[in-house]
């Protein structure tokens, strides 16, 4: 976990160019915890609640190629496979992100250090540990997943989200910076409805960003103004530290995500 005096990007700068791995930890000085993240889709302003970015198709349970062990240490990994995929990534798109292969019972599973354009047919990609030998399986015995780091290319929470939120902007971010994004401790937030201090809060089903009173009424699925709430809404992100009367005001909420 990075402090202010080891950090490689000040908490409150925005940076065109990565400088840590996606989901690395920062604890301020009063013990707020911050992770890594990538703005994806449209500038951040402070206090929007960010949900992780849409899974990329075609890249759960595909055929494994060639596994393999290497000795080269490409990006600071350790083993590398090779699988195909129906899309094609670019360079380290899956980066920080996760791989896993074989069945429950012999498969294993790592962080991915880093990887190559990835075709059609196939490119390596690197662990960030290598593959225990007696654990990577036959050529063509079973199959791979790979996913993107939910720090990666992070999104407003939409109004009907089917991700889960994973962080919350305290500064404007531009897309495609890197950020550091509020996870756990208060923090400032995009409010929608009365939100009185010492509420249980969750995403709000009617201003993307923001988040609302978590009151869950009859029947369920519902909240307090009669909007459905869709299962990753259904679970609070923090407590309103601070209240907040005005509809899409700022508030402060002490946070707790992932």
């Amino acid at each position: 976990m990075y402090t202010a005096s080891t950090s490689p990007q000040p908490l409150n700068v925005v940076s065109s160019e990565k400088l840590a791995a996606f989901g690395t930890m920062y604890e301020d000085e009063v013990g707020r915890v911050f992770r890594y993240c990538r703005n994806g889709a449209v500038a951040l302003t402070m206090g929007q609640l960010c949900q992780m970015a849409a899974t990329q198709l075609n890249t759960w349970s595909r055929t494994l190629r060639e596994p393999q062990r290497r000795s080269d240490s490409y990006l600071g990994g350790g083993a590398g496979v090779s699988i195909g995929v129906g899309t094609a990534p670019t360079e380290n798109q899956w980066a920080d992100g996760l791989a896993a292969f074989g069945t429950a019972a012999t498969g294993v599973s790592g962080i991915i250090a880093g990887h190559e354009t990835i075709t059609s047919t196939g490119t390596d990609f690197k662990l960030v540990s290598p593959v225990p030998r007696n654990a990577t399986p036959a050529t063509g015995a079973t199959r791979c997943g790979v996913i993107v780091s939910p720090y990666n290319g992070v999104v407003v929470t939409e109004t009907d989200m089917t991700r889960p939120p994973v962080c919350v902007a305290q500064w404007p971010v531009p897309i495609n910076y890197y950020f550091w994004g509020l996870v756990r401790g208060i923090g400032a937030a995009s409010t929608q409805g009365v939100i009185v201090a010492g509420d249980a809060v969750a995403p709000s089903v009617s201003t993307a960003g923001a988040v609302t009173p978590y009151i869950l009424t009859v029947p369920a699925g519902t909240d307090a103004a009669g909007g459905t709430l869709t299962p990753a809404q259904q679970v609070p992100v923090g407590w309103a530290a601070q209240a907040a009367s005005t509809y899409t005001a700022v508030g402060v909420v002490l946070f707790n995500l992932p």
